[in-house]
């Protein structure tokens, strides 16, 4: 199999290739091809300063295995990878100051599909609405196995990158959330938001390193987005809240972090600040109260979640329709945004 490349385009391939185009992001400098050629197939994809070829050799369980080249700053290597460890990297990559990767964080297998067929390059869950589409509170009342086949769920019907919110770790130890995040990559998962829950600095230090540590173990390269609660501090200076905040990530992003997520309704000044500190890709939400998404970019951010907002619109239409039907005999209902033959298109 022959393929010339150069940065993302197809000079050449054997006379029996056909080069299809896989899907085209809305990145543009992000694209991705097909290349079937003597038996076998290769995924080229430019990734920003990276080119990859994939090889796919055989279907394993769960995963396909390739055998990969990468040029990524003017040299090649080889890996054999698995279709999940490329997703985790991809993943990573989509994390830019600026242009940020938005997450409509969902709940379900349903939601994931809308999300992804709205064009979302990624997905990621919230624990809130996982939770509560399951009978529980959210706050680490939801059991893991319950989390676990969630998760699964949206992994089989993504299509993209699956990141998990794993609320603290579900378990009291370091070694607790080692094992988690161990399950988590096993259905999939290529991402996790672990949240500090105001613990002692040096204790989830520890719980980020074990984290780390499964990941690595696993050879996955998981993005792990460490959550930081400092907005459930009491009312304080907010230079002594950005101290903190930043001591804590600063903390975590040398533990193995990833990425640093900070929760609020947070001031272009303050998330230009942290972006400027901090030497990993800031999160920041999105919802009630917070900028726009246009700000949010301006101001540096790297990925920008909605967390359980939607989940919330979501039920409280549901309160809404039902309060409604059942207090109103006159109640006329509006047609649905989505009737039943688009999420039958759409989930199908």
């Amino acid at each position: 199999m022959v393929a010339d490349i150069v940065f993302g385009a197809v000079e050449a391939v054997s006379a029996n290739a056909a080069v299809l185009p896989l899907r085209r992001s809305r990145r543009a400098t992000s694209v991705a091809f097909s290349l079937a050629a003597d038996g076998g197939t290769v995924a080229l994809l430019s990734m920003y300063d990276s080119i990859r070829i994939w090889v796919v050799q055989r279907e394993v369980p769960n995963a396909l295995e390739l055998w990969g080249s990468e040029y990524s700053q003017g040299l090649w290597w080889n890996k054999q990878m698995t279709a999940q460890d490329v997703l985790a990297r991809n993943f990573t990559q989509l994390h830019v100051s600026g242009n940020p990767l938005i997450l409509p964080n969902v709940w379900d297998a349903a939601s994931a599909r809308i999300v992804a067929s709205a064009g979302a390059p990624a997905i990621a869950t919230t624990s809130g609405g996982v939770s509560w589409a399951l009978g529980f509170g959210d706050g680490e009342r939801l059991p893991r196995e319950l989390a676990l086949e969630s998760v699964a769920r949206i992994v089989r019907v993504a299509g993209v990158p699956v990141t998990a919110d794993i609320e603290a770790g579900f378990g009291v130890t370091a070694a607790d959330v080692a094992e988690s995040v161990s399950e988590f990559i096993g259905v999939g998962a290529v991402g996790i938001n672990l949240e500090d829950s105001l613990r002692p600095i040096n204790e989830q230090i520890e719980r980020v390193e074990a984290a780390r540590s499964a990941a690595d173990n696993s050879g996955v390269p998981m993005f792990i987005n460490a959550r930081i609660d400092t907005h459930r501090l009491p009312a304080i200076d907010d230079s002594l809240w950005l101290d903190e905040t930043i001591q804590r990530a600063r903390a975590y992003a040398a533990a193995g972090a990833s990425g640093i997520f900070v929760l609020g309704s947070l001031r272009p000044a303050t998330i230009q600040t942290l972006v400027r500190t901090l030497d990993r890709p800031v999160n920041v939400a999105f919802g009630p109260g917070t900028l726009s998404i246009r700000e949010l970019a301006a101001a540096g951010a790297s990925r920008i979640s909605a967390g359980s907002s939607i989940a919330e619109a979501a039920y409280g239409s549901v309160s809404q329709a039902a309060t409604a039907m059942l207090s109103a005999a006159t109640t006329v209902v509006e047609p649905p945004a989505l009737s039943y033959s688009d999420l039958n298109r759409i989930i199908g």
